[in-house]
């Protein structure tokens, strides 16, 4: 039988409705601006514990450990504003120490563009974009695109949106020795501004000493280390040089902001962009620029060849770096191939393909997770790290502190070995005790099968060891080290 509604059983109703309507506003999570964030985020402070850090900015929207590429070795990162794993942290990040307390936050000073000034997603969308821009320590690995991308999204809003937004990305990324981006921004403003006039050129980044010089005269060059052919964006050098502590990028937003007369318009690379290193080169030459002056046609090739990542594949790339180690006459002909494909620069896409529009599908699998080996040895603070960069290459690198006991009186040993055929190690790592007056790097690589390797060693003690090697992706191997009193072996990894 049905209930006849009365008064009173309404009203209880409508206050139900109302309850669970509060509860659920209460539960959901609150939308916040940009400036609220920034505020929040100000709160944090270091030794603050995780879930202090919660408390305030709620969970993050990612987590950055050892195990990822770009990881602190230890403690780990929370990432807020990310779009999945790994991806461009929009909104800052706070670094966790290895016993769960606050470490140091990147995003919590200085003050975001205006909420009037951008869309959230619009500057987020941005953000990522710039993030993806090369450094002017590139060289041979520097990708034109990641410059022409970053351009081509600023040029359309205008002085001052534009340089909000550079601003806005130096503001929530960290400052360190591999932030490749921020680095980059240097290279974007020079590309996103016209040639100021007087004096004649860009003003001097003081990051280093550059390889090569460059010219006395800075208007032979203007936007050095960027020159401009054919509305591509080449890196006139291999890297910089540094002692001591680089300009900051923000020195020059504020020389923009007052001199800066933005680009009229985007740039468009051309079909074929092989034949520009050449026209690049001849430019230069025509201009006074001596060939100790002027970058590597090598060097500028492989850029293009970066630029061409879409719709052309090196053969045999293990190393990912394209051409870096070629005979001339594989980019002979590597030239003649690209200049085959009918190929045009798609405005939407800010890429190339091909002349209906599509690419190729190229399998580059990655970003591949880290295996660490801490073995535990008293007195010896030691970790091996192992990382795939390609189907067929690794890196291996091992870094150490102190070892008196196992290291003093002869160099401990790591060996890397194929897990199903230990009867010869595929690399060794010799490693010495050093004292902090040494000038020794400490460590010894011997390696039949690695295309690069380096040793470095620290203030306090700290070395480091790393190695490039042939390593087949679905392979095992296992890592044993040998000292003067313990013998300790690894798990099996397949990198």
């Amino acid at each position: 039988m049905p209930v006849k509604p009365t008064p009173g059983l309404l009203l209880k109703a409508l206050l139900l409705i109302f309850a669970c309507s509060f509860i659920c506003q209460a539960q959901a999570p609150q939308a916040r601006t940009r400036q609220q964030f920034v505020a929040m985020m100000s709160r944090v402070s270091p030794e603050m514990s995780r879930d202090e850090v919660e408390a305030i900015l709620g969970k993050p929207d990612d987590i950055r450990t050892k195990y990822d590429p770009g990881g602190a070795e230890t403690g780990e990162t929370w990432r807020y504003g990310t779009n999945g794993h790994l991806t461009t942290a929009t909104l800052g990040s706070v670094y966790i120490n290895e016993n769960g307390k606050v470490q140091g936050v990147c995003g919590a000073a200085g003050a975001p563009p205006p909420a009037w000034m951008f869309a959230e997603e619009e500057l987020r969308s941005i953000l990522r974009i710039l993030d993806e821009t090369s450094s002017y320590n590139d060289g041979w690995g520097y990708n034109p695109r990641s410059v022409i991308r970053a351009v081509n999204a600023l040029q359309p809003l205008g002085k001052e949106k534009a340089l909000a937004a550079v601003a806005e990305y130096l503001r929530v990324s960290p400052v360190s020795f591999d932030a490749h981006a921020v680095d980059g921004m240097f290279l974007v403003l020079r590309t996103l501004f016209e040639i100021p006039n007087p004096p004649g050129h860009m003003p001097v980044m003081l990051v280093g000493q550059p390889s090569p010089m460059g010219p006395d005269d800075l208007t032979k060059i203007p936007r050095f280390p960027i020159y401009i052919q054919d509305d591509i964006p080449f890196l006139m050098v291999s890297g910089y040089s540094l002692l001591g502590q680089a300009e900051d990028p923000r020195k020059h937003l504020n020389y923009f902001r007052e001199h800066g007369v933005i680009r009229s318009l985007p740039l468009v690379p051309p079909p074929d962009p092989a034949p520009s290193t050449r026209r690049a080169l001849d430019a230069l030459s025509n201009n006074g620029i001596s060939p100790d002056g002027a970058p590597e046609y090598d060097m500028l090739f492989n850029q293009i060849l970066w630029l061409l990542d879409s719709v052309y594949e090196v053969e045999g790339d293990s190393f990912r770096d394209k051409m870096f180690l070629a005979a001339s006459s594989d980019r002979e002909k590597a030239v003649a191939a690209v200049s085959k494909l009918k190929l045009r620069w798609d405005v939407k896409k800010q890429d190339y393909t091909f002349a209906d529009g599509t690419t190729p599908r190229i399998d580059r699998p990655g970003p591949y997770r880290r295996n660490i080996w801490q073995p535990g040895i008293p007195e010896l603070d030691l970790a091996l790290t192992i990382e795939r960069i390609s189907r067929k290459a690794i890196q291996v690198s091992v870094r150490w502190t102190g070892g008196k006991r196992e290291l003093r009186n002869r160099p401990g040993v790591i060996s890397i070995y194929n897990a199903s055929e230990r009867s010869l190690p595929i690399a060794q790592f010799k490693l010495e005790y050093l004292k902090n007056s040494s000038t020794s790097t400490g460590a010894t690589i011997i390696c039949e099968e690695c295309a690069s390797q380096s040793s470095a060693s620290w203030p306090g003690g700290s070395t480091s060891a790393s190695a490039t090697i042939m390593y087949e992706e679905g392979q095992a191997l296992v890592a044993v080290f040998k000292g003067a009193r313990t013998i300790a072996q690894s798990l099996e990894y397949k990198p």
